[in-house]
């Protein structure tokens, strides 16, 4: 079976990168798409607040983590679907397209190149954003972070 990896968040970025992905590999015969997205970073007050968590403290903050990252999927929700039909329309078969949200505190670079391994993807495709060069070079780009530690498999990169 064929593997896409399709990294995405709610933008028309995105939307462009499922579109050419439907293009170009909905004809395959044994094609799986995984839509990927990285939750928005979490919160810092989640990671450590400087002190040993009693039992019950670490129970709370655990409740208010997975509250958290329940809204944060919600909110990507629609987007997801909003994919996954514009992939049927192209003539992908809905069994073949599987939905993954996670919620890292590292680069989200990382996460998608760890989730192209894990998950034994043989394509990636993701959008390039049309930001400023200034932004580009001060802060990077999660696609430019990609293509530059991506090793072992093929990227696309849609403008």
């Amino acid at each position: 079976m064929n593997k896409i990896l399709v990294a995405i968040e709610d933008s028309e970025g995105s939307l462009r990168a499922v579109d050419f992905t439907g293009e170009y590999f909905s004809r395959l015969p044994d094609v799986q798409v995984t839509l990927f997205h990285v939750l928005q970073n979490m919160p810092a007050e989640f990671w450590d607040d400087g002190h040993f968590l009693s039992d019950e403290e670490r129970r709370k903050r655990e409740e208010v983590v997975e509250k958290w990252i329940a809204n944060r999927r919600a909110i990507i929700e629609p987007f997801f679907q909003k994919a996954v039909k514009l992939l049927v329309e192209k003539g992908m078969k809905s069994d073949r397209i599987m939905t993954k949200a996670v919620s890292i505190t590292d680069d989200p670079a990382d996460g998608i190149l760890s989730e192209a391994a894990d998950g034994s993807h043989h394509v990636l495709v993701l959008a390039r954003h049309r930001y400023s060069k200034a932004k580009r070079v001060f802060m990077g780009s999660v696609t430019g972070r990609v293509v530059d530690r991506a090793a072992g498999i093929t990227v696309c990169v849609v403008e």
